[in-house]
């Protein structure tokens, strides 16, 4: 059994904490553990379990605003943001794209940071485009896709948003964003995920945005 628990506080007359945080991460509940209550997280939410002789009770449960502090969303970019010339170039290879397929493709992009350089290098990897989706072909190890802090797709004449299929893909630690709207109003949204959370942030925090291309943070 996986457990990982977090004690808060201690008992006078007992070497058990008096309130413990546990992750419930498999079907069998751990052996009650507290000399007052317990926070159980479960997939269905916040549960708090106490015992005592002739009772036991697990019920759905608040969180102890005494006990925890407050934490608050942050994103820092540890490197320069990406120059206006890069955000340019992405702009322009995902209409020459469009171009040259003689339909509209969405186009895939890596921008990685070379830590030895000091700069950002953009990547047009192999990929599968389709009208309304993009793929890489390669994700080895040793690829951009490996190394991408950034992964920009563009969405031709439709707005910049983040679709069900994105949700459903854009799973790693880096930032995403899409690039809506190439050919006449273009817009970029950005997120980060945390293998799977995201948050919404200002393009502008991780772009040096050019004239033409709009923040769409906060819009819906």
């Amino acid at each position: 059994m996986r457990l990982r628990p977090l004690a808060l506080g201690g008992g006078m007359n007992s070497q058990k904490p008096l309130t413990r945080f546990v992750f419930i991460e498999t079907d069998q509940l751990p052996a009650y553990d507290a000399a007052m209550s317990e926070y159980l997280f479960g997939a269905n939410g916040l549960f708090r379990r106490a015992r005592r002789p002739g009772l036991e009770a697990i019920i759905p449960a608040t969180a102890p605003q005494r006990l925890l502090k407050t934490v608050e969303p942050a994103v820092q970019l540890q490197v320069p943001r990406v120059p206006i010339h890069l955000v340019r170039e992405v702009l322009r290879e995902a209409q020459h794209q469009c171009v040259v397929c003689g339909e509209f493709r969405e186009t895939l992009f890596y921008y990685c940071w070379d830590a030895e350089h000091g700069q950002w290098t953009l990547h047009v990897p192999p990929q599968d485009q389709m009208l309304w989706s993009v793929r890489a072909t390669d994700t080895g190890a040793d690829s951009a896709y490996a190394r991408a802090l950034i992964e920009v797709h563009s969405h031709h004449w439709e707005k910049a948003f983040f679709s069900r299929d994105d949700n459903r893909d854009e799973v790693g630690f880096r930032i995403y964003a899409v690039l809506g709207r190439i050919f006449e109003h273009p817009e970029l949204r950005v997120r980060v995920s945390v293998y799977g959370d995201w948050w919404e942030l200002p393009a502008a925090q991780i772009f040096e945005l050019p004239e033409e291309v709009r923040d769409c943070y906060g819009e819906e």
